[in-house]
C-alpha cells in the first residue's frame, strides 16, 4: 500500500497524518506495512512508530498523531530527514544576560547567529519550526530547549521569584557548570554538533573535528546538490576541543570551551567520538590502520549499535583525508627493484668538478637520493663521480686500502673506477663517520601496482561540455594547443583519473594547461565544495608558472596563489591538519611547490583533496622504487594530469611509472609490463606498437597526447643541424691513442670497457689538463672541439645573433668565461647555469639574457642536466652541444630552449666533433654521434627508450678502439 505523510505545526507540537490516495486517514495498526512518501521522497515513519512504543504517544481518532516540540527536538538530522520536515538550522544560540541573576529585573537575551557570529534577522518561530524569509527550518535540541526556557523565564512575573528560580533550574541543566560567574550570566554560542571529521597530524596523531551539515531543501536536492559539511567551531575552540576530548577516557554529552563556546553531542554522535577516543590511545599500527580508514574501523565497532547508513552521516570523509589509494599509514622502506633496469647517467662519469646532482631547492647536492630511496651519495673523485650506499661505505674504504697498499692507483668496485689515493680514502672516511639516519618519518603507504594491481582507478562522471575556450584566456592558440585543450575537457566530462600530455618540448604544454585549469574552475564555478588546483614543480620553473600565468591569463586568472616552498612552507607547517585544509580550501586557488617538498612534507598535502594535480616535467617521478613517486601517487586528486616532453628517458618504466600515477592500473602491474614490453623491446621494438596503441588510440579519450616538432606543427620555425668536424691536433692524437693503446692491453678486465670510454670522451674534448693561466687561444689550438666552438661563435658574433653552449665539465665551464667574454669583448662576463645555481639566480640569468638587447651578440654556457628542462631561452637561435650525453633524450630537451614556440629566427644546432687522422669514421665523436642518431630516430616514432643500453655502450667501445668496423 502507498501513502502520503504529511505535516503541520501546531501550539503544542508537529501533527502527523498518514493517508492514502484518497486524503483516507490509515489506522495506525497499518503504517508499518506502508510504502510511505513526503513532499520531497521516500519517507520512513520509523521515528513515530518508535514514539508510540516508547514515549506512550497515541493516534488521536482522526488518525493523525501530535508529536509534542520538545520530542521532535530531540531528533538527529536523518530522522528529521526520514519524516521530510525542514532541514536542521545551520545556526547557534548566542545567549547573554541583562543584570544580575539574583535580581528581579535580570533578563536572558538570546539570538540566532550564522557563521561568523552575523545575526539571523527576521527569524519567527512556531515551536520547533523556524521560518527565516521563505525557507523553514527544523530547530534542534539544545538550541529549542534554551530558547524555550529563556523565553519561559522572561514571562515568568519579576514578582514570583519561586517561579523565575524554578524555570532557572530547568535552565541550569542544560547550560555549562560555569555558567555563572559572580551572579553574572557568561555570554556564551551553543551549538550542537551533526558529524565529525579527522584531523590528521604528521605521524599517526588525530583528533576529532566537529562538523556541521546543512540539509538542503527541496529544491537544491532537486537540482542535484549535495550538502557540505562546515566547522562548527572557530579555530581556537576547535583546538580547546581537541584538548577537552583527551582529557577523558570517553566522550562527553557537553563541552565547554574557549572562547565562551558550548558543545552539545548528540548520542549517536558520541557513539563515535568514542571509538575515536579509543583508537587515540591505541598501539601505532592499529592507529595508522584506522586512520587510512576509519569510517571501516567505526562501522566494525558500532556496527550492532548503529546503523552503516547512519554512520556515514555522522563521520565524513568530506574534505577525503586520504586517497582512496592509500593502504595505511607508515615508514618509508626501498622497495627491491631487481626488475627495474639501472639508470644509464653512471656509465659516462665527467671529470674531477663534475655537475652535481642539485636538489629541487637549488642547493648544490651530491646525494643522488634525492627521489628519497635508500640515500646514495655521490663522491667526486678524480675518476668521476662514486655513487655508494651509506652501508657500502666501510666495504669501500677497505678497498681503497687495500689497492693503495698493493700499489695500484685506481681498482674497480662494482663497476666503477676508484682512485686509490689518500684524498679519496679520507672523503669516504668522512662519510663514515657521519651521524645516522635519523628515524623515519610516518608518510602514506600506496598500493603500487608493482607485483600485481592493487589499485585500479574508476571514471567519475564530472559536470561540463568540452570545447570552447576559458573567458580568462588572453593568449591565442595554436591549433594542436586547441586539440590539446579539447582532449583535457574530455577527460574532465569523461570522469578519467587523470592524463599525460606528453608533447614534444616547446610546444606550449604550459599554456594549455593554463587554460586547462581556467576552464575546470569555470565549470566548477557553482558547486559548494571549492578544491585548490595544486601544481608540483622543479624549483627552476616555479616563477616560469607565475610568469606564464600572468602573460597568458586575464584577472582573476587562477585566483590567489599560495606558494608551499620556502618561507612561505612555515605557514603551513605552523597550522594543524584541519586549519591547512580549511586555509587551503578558503585562501588558496592553485599553490605551487616543488618535488622535494611534496617528498619531504607530505603530510602538508596528503589530506588536502585537490581538484586538479599537475606534475610538471613528470620524468621526476618515474622511478617506481623512489618515495617521491610514492608521495606523488598518494594525493588526493580529481584529475592528476602529468606533463612531460620525455616520457621515456630511461627505460619503458619511466613512462609505466609515470602513466600509473594518472591512470592507475591501466598498464597492468609493472612486472608483467615489463616482461611483456621492456625485455624486449630491445630485440624488437615493433612490440612496442600494441603498446602505444592502447595509450593513443584504445581508451576515450586516450590517456596520451603526443605530438613531435617534426609533424611541422603551427608556430615553429626552421630548424638545422650542423656538423663541424674538426682533425684533432696532434697533443690530441697522442692522449688519444694513449688511451686506446691502455684500453686493448687491459681487455677483458672489470670497468676497462668504462674507464676507455670515460677516457675518450674526455680527451675528445680537450687532451690534458689546461695551464693555470686557464683557457688560451693555446689551449683552443689543442683541441678540434674547442676550435669548432670558436668557428661558430665568431660566426654567430659576426651576425650579431645569440648562442648556448652546453658543456656539463664545470672546470672547462669556468675557464670559458673569461676567455670568451676577452675574446668577443662583451661587456660583462658570459651568464652560466648549472646545478649549482640557486632558482632565484636561474630566474635573473634567463630575464637578463632573453631581454638582452636585440642585433648584440651574446652567450650563455649551460650544464645539459641542470638547464635542459624548463627555460626558454628564445633570445638565442644558435645551440652548441660542446660535449654530447649519452641519451639524445637530454641532448634535444637542450635544445629545444631554443627551438620552440615564439622563437622568431631560425634555429641552428651545432656540433663540434673531433676526428682522429687516423681511425677518422671510427673516431669516437662519430661513433657516439651516430648512435645517438639511431637511438633518437628509434625512440621518435615508438616508445623506446632513447638511453644507451649496455650493449650500445660496448658497441661504441668496441667501435671505437679499432676492434670493430661500424
Amino acid at each position: 500500500m502507498n501513502a502520503k505523510l504529511t505535516w503541520h505545526a501546531e501550539e503544542q507540537g508537529l501533527r502527523f497524518r498518514v493517508s492514502d490516495g484518497a486524503g483516507r486517514a490509515i489506522p495506525e495498526s497499518a503504517w508499518g506495512a506502508t510504502q510511505v512518501r513526503h513532499a520531497a521522497g521516500p519517507a520512513s515513519i520509523a521515528p513515530l512508530l518508535t514514539l508510540l512504543d516508547d514515549a506512550g504517544l497515541t493516534v488521536d481518532p482522526d488518525g493523525s498523531l501530535l508529536v509534542p516540540h520538545a520530542l521532535v527536538a530531540a531528533w538527529d538530522k536523518h530522522q528529521i530527514a526520514q519524516l521530510g520536515l525542514p532541514p536542521v538550522a545551520p545556526f547557534h544560540l548566542n545567549i547573554r544576560g541583562q543584570g544580575v541573576l539574583s535580581s528581579p529585573a535580570f533578563r536572558f537575551r538570546h539570538q540566532l547567529q550564522s557563521r561568523g557570529g552575523v545575526p539571523v534577522m527576521g527569524a519567527n518561530r512556531q515551536g520547533v519550526i523556524l521560518r527565516v524569509g521563505a525557507a523553514l527550518y527544523s530547530l534542534p535540541d539544545p538550541l529549542f530547549s534554551l530558547i524555550e526556557g529563556m523565553e519561559r523565564y522572561n514571562a515568568t512575573p519579576e514578582s514570583d521569584m519561586d517561579a523565575r528560580f524554578a524555570a532557572w533550574g530547568e535552565l541550569q541543566a542544560l547550560l555549562p557548570e560555569d555558567a555563572v560567574v559572580d551572579q553574572q550570566l557568561r555570554s556564551m554560542n551553543i551549538a550542537r554538533a551533526d558529524a565529525l571529521t579527522l584531523d590528521v597530524g604528521g605521524g599517526d596523531d588525530f583528533d576529532p573535528v566537529l562538523l556541521e551539515q546543512p540539509e538542503l531543501d527541496q529544491a537544491a536536492r532537486e537540482r542535484g546538490e549535495t550538502s557540505v559539511p562546515r566547522d562548527l567551531l572557530p579555530p581556537a575552540a576547535q583546538r580547546n576541543f581537541g584538548q577537552r576530548f583527551r582529557a577523558f577516557p570517553d566522550a562527553r554529552r557537553r563541552y565547554a570551551l574557549s572562547g565562551n563556546w558550548f558543545v552539545m553531542v548528540p548520542e549517536p554522535l558520541r557513539a563515535v567520538l568514542n571509538v575515536v577516543r579509543q583508537m587515540q590511545d591505541a598501539p601505532p599500527e592499529r592507529r595508522r590502520a584506522f586512520i587510512a580508514n576509519p569510517y571501516a574501523g567505526i562501522k566494525e565497532q558500532l556496527a550492532d549499535q548503529i546503523d552503516p547508513e547512519r554512520i556515514e552521516g555522522l563521520f565524513q570523509e568530506t574534505p577525503a583525508f586520504l586517497s582512496e589509494r592509500v593502504e595505511k599509514l607508515g615508514e618509508w622502506h626501498p622497495k627491491l627493484q631487481a626488475f627495474v633496469p639501472q639508470g644509464m647517467m653512471d656509465w659516462f662519469p665527467a671529470d674531477e668538478r663534475t655537475e652535481p646532482s642539485g636538489g629541487d631547492d637549488g642547493s648544490r647536492g651530491g646525494g643522488a637520493g634525492g627521489d628519497g630511496e635508500e640515500p646514495t651519495v655521490g663522491v667526486p673523485t678524480s675518476a668521476g663521480v662514486v655513487n655508494v650506499k651509506p652501508w657500502e661505505v666501510p666495504d669501500l674504504v677497505k678497498g681503497i686500502r687495500k689497492a693503495r697498499q698493493g700499489g695500484e692507483a685506481i681498482f674497480d668496485w662494482n663497476g666503477q673506477l676508484v682512485p686509490a689515493d689518500e684524498e679519496t680514502e679520507q672523503a669516504f672516511e668522512r662519510i663514515q663517520q657521519a651521524k645516522p639516519e635519523p628515524a623515519r618519518p610516518v608518510v602514506p603507504i600506496i598500493k603500487d601496482n608493482l607485483d600485481e594491481v592493487g589499485f585500479k582507478s574508476a571514471r567519475r562522471l564530472r559536470p561540463g561540455t568540452p570545447g570552447g575556450l576559458p573567458r580568462v584566456l588572453k593568449s591565442n592558440l595554436f591549433q594542436h594547443q586547441h586539440t590539446g585543450l579539447d582532449w583535457l575537457q574530455q577527460h574532465w566530462v569523461a570522469g578519467t583519473s587523470g592524463a599525460l600530455l606528453a608533447d614534444d618540448m616547446g610546444l606550449g604544454k604550459t599554456i594549455q594547461t593554463l587554460a586547462f585549469l581556467s576552464w575546470v574552475d569555470e565549470q566548477t564555478a557553482d558547486n559548494d565544495t571549492h578544491k585548490p588546483h595544486l601544481i608540483v614543480a622543479p624549483t627552476g620553473l616555479l616563477k616560469n608558472w607565475e610568469a606564464e600565468a600572468e602573460q597568458h591569463l586575464a584577472e582573476p586568472g587562477l585566483g590567489d596563489l599560495f606558494r608551499a616552498y620556502g618561507a612561505d612552507l612555515r605557514q603551513l607547517r605552523e597550522m594543524s591538519g584541519h586549519e591547512r585544509r580549511r586555509y587551503l580550501r578558503d585562501r588558496a586557488h592553485w599553490v605551487l611547490t616543488t618535488y622535494e617538498t611534496l617528498r619531504d612534507k607530505i603530510s602538508l598535502f596528503v589530506d588536502v583533496p585537490w581538484r586538479v594535480v599537475v606534475f610538471d616535467e613528470a620524468q621526476r617521478i618515474k622511478n617506481p622504487g623512489a618515495r617521491v613517486t610514492d608521495m606523488a601517487k598518494s594525493l588526493d586528486a580529481e584529475l592528476t594530469l602529468a606533463v612531460t616532453g620525455t616520457p621515456v628517458e630511461n627505460s619503458l618504466t619511466d613512462l609505466w611509472c609515470i602513466v600509473d600515477a594518472v591512470q592507475p592500473g591501466l598498464l597492468g602491474a609493472h612486472s608483467d609490463f615489463k616482461s611483456t614490453y621492456a625485455v624486449q623491446a630491445d630485440a624488437d621494438p615493433n612490440v612496442l606498437q600494441p603498446l602505444q596503441s592502447k595509450l593513443e588510440r584504445d581508451t576515450r579519450p586516450p590517456a596520451l597526447l603526443r605530438r613531435m616538432k617534426q609533424d611541422h606543427l603551427e608556430g615553429l620555425p626552421e630548424k638545422y643541424v650542423h656538423r663541424a668536424e674538426r682533425e684533432m691536433p696532434a697533443d690530441q692524437v697522442t692522449a688519444y691513442d694513449a688511451i686506446v693503446a691502455a684500453a686493448r692491453t687491459s681487455a677483458g678486465q672489470a670497468g676497462a670497457v668504462l674507464g676507455a670510454l670515460q677516457g675518450l670522451r674526455r680527451v675528445s674534448l680537450l687532451p690534458d689538463d689546461t695551464e693555470d693561466d686557464g683557457l688560451t687561444d693555446a689551449t683552443v689550438q689543442r683541441s678540434a672541439r674547442l676550435q669548432a666552438l670558436i668557428d661558430v661563435l665568431d660566426e654567430v658574433a659576426e651576425k650579431s645573433e645569440k648562442a648556448l653552449v652546453f658543456l656539463e665539465f664545470l672546470k672547462v665551464q669556468e675557464m670559458l668565461v673569461p676567455y670568451l667574454r676577452q675574446r668577443y669583448r662583451l661587456p660583462r662576463d658570459p651568464l652560466r647555469i648549472h646545478g649549482g645555481t640557486l632558482g632565484a639566480v636561474r630566474k635573473k640569468h634567463v630575464d637578463e639574457f632573453q631581454n638582452g638587447k636585440k642585433g648584440e651578440f651574446d652567450v650563455m654556457i649551460l650544464s645539459p642536466k641542470a638547464a635542459g628542462v624548463g627555460l626558454t631561452l628564445t633570445a638565442a637561435n644558435h645551440v652548441v652541444h660542446l660535449s654530447r650525453w649519452w641519451n639524445p633524450a637530454v641532448e634535444d630537451q637542450c635544445t629545444d630552449r631554443v627551438y620552440r614556440i615564439g622563437q622568431q629566427s631560425e634555429v641552428h644546432v651545432h656540433l663540434p666533433l673531433a676526428i682522429h687522422p687516423r681511425f677518422r669514421e671510427q673516431s669516437f665523436d662519430l661513433n657516439l654521434d651516430r648512435l645517438l642518431e639511431r637511438k633518437r630516430s628509434l625512440c621518435t616514432s615508438l616508445f623506446a627508450p632513447p638511453a644507451a643500453s649496455e650493449e650500445d655502450l660496448s658497441r661504441l667501445a668496441e667501435e671505437s678502439l679499432g676492434s670493430r668496423s661500424a
